[in-house]
């Protein structure tokens, strides 16, 4: 649902706010992935350790641009 919704706004860059997700699985992190198909780069913040070893176990890092703050993701 949340891809659709983000489709209808038409926007290309979106920020998400991780600070209160505590796990993201092959799943949710295959979501944000298939923003990418339609050219929507997803900007992460304030992502935990346990998504953050999912990030890397994928090898995903370079498919989200990740932020500590919001401050520093809407630069």
């Amino acid at each position: 649902e949340l891809k659709r919704e983000i489709m209808e706004f038409g926007k290309k860059r979106i920020i998400i706010n991780f600070e209160n997700v505590g796990s993201c699985d092959s799943a949710g992190l295959a979501c944000l992935i298939d923003l990418r198909h339609y050219g929507i780069v997803p900007k992460l913040y304030g992502v935990k350790v346990m998504v953050m070893d999912n990030i890397h176990i994928f090898e995903l890092r370079k498919m989200f641009e990740i932020y500590n703050s919001y401050e520093e993701a809407v630069k």
